[in-house]
């Protein structure tokens, strides 16, 4: 039987460099409660067509247990993803035609023809480990740091990430959660998914730029110029922030009017950077009215 439930997750990129998994728990006064090494495999059609309509399918393995994820909905800003799931222990590695009929899988395969044309099209392993979190109003939130690397075609990309994943209760728990650890470690909105860095690997975004550096310098004029002038609400300076960096620091007055913004200032550091994000980002899930 397929299990069915609504995703709501905030990804964060953590530093590459340092003792980011110690760091995180010791700051939380957390133990990590698991640890596992996870083996996803995702797969599409030739043609792409679940990646074209925003459907993820993968088969996660963890020992000899084989769980296949399929994941509809959208990313509604930078490093939250608030999806539809459905997940299924099967047999093989591989779907099938039976292990996806009931999920949105299947409309997209005329019948009898999904499991010749299904591939697979990149393959991810990490290390997770896992610890929760529950605030003083009983929002359960579960952490999970992640560590590896997503291949395809001789190509790979490393993952240091930190997924904040509500379980129980209201949002604004993941937030919360994101700012206090802001105040400590630099971390960012993730801009990318798993599924996002395999897919532009396999070539999905051949045109696309590297990476971007959230933190690399940018002539101060043009930052300031970039905000003032094409930048009038959180989504979009978070998404100017994201691809330019916090350059010389350099922020319009008008920008720091926010009131939670004023406690933090003019972000000096890249962990004040962090904090703005985090912000930024919480103001435009409260702008969207996302629940």
């Amino acid at each position: 039987m397929t299990r069915t439930q609504q995703e709501i997750e905030l990804k964060l990129a953590l530093p590459s460099s340092g003792r980011p998994l110690a760091d995180v728990l010791d700051f939380l006064h957390l133990e990590d409660e698991s640890k596992k090494h996870l083996k996803s495999i995702y797969f599409d059609a030739p043609d792409w067509r679940l990646r074209k309509a925003a459907i993820g399918l993968r088969v996660r393995s963890a020992g000899s247990k084989m769980i296949q994820t399929v994941k509809t909905g959208r990313r509604d800003q930078l490093g939250i993803f608030i999806r539809e799931e459905y997940e299924k222990t099967i047999s093989s590695e591989k779907p099938t035609e039976t292990s996806v009929a009931e999920t949105p899988v299947a409309s997209y395969f005329k019948p009898g023809t999904l499991n010749d044309l299904l591939e697979p099209i990149f393959e991810v392993q990490y290390e997770r480990t896992i610890s929760n979190w529950v605030t003083d109003t009983k929002d359960a939130v579960e952490i999970a740091i992640d560590v590896g690397d997503v291949t395809t075609k001789g190509l790979a990309s490393p993952i240091y990430e930190l997924e904040l994943e509500l379980k129980s209760g209201a949002p604004k728990a993941l937030f919360e959660l994101a700012n206090r650890i802001a105040e400590k470690i630099p971390v960012w909105p993730a801009h990318e998914s798993k599924a996002d860095k395999g897919f532009r690997l396999a070539g999905e975004l051949l045109d696309s730029q590297s990476e971007p550096d959230p933190l690399r310098p940018v002539h101060k004029e043009a930052f300031v110029s970039n905000l003032l002038g094409k930048h009038s609400n959180a989504s979009e300076a978070l998404d100017f922030l994201h691809k330019n960096g916090a350059g010389q620091r350099i922020i319009p007055e008008w920008f720091t009017e926010e009131s939670r913004l004023k406690k933090i200032g003019v972000p000096q550091t890249e962990k004040e950077m962090s904090q703005w994000a985090i912000l930024l980002l919480e103001m435009q899930f409260k702008d969207e009215s996302i629940r």
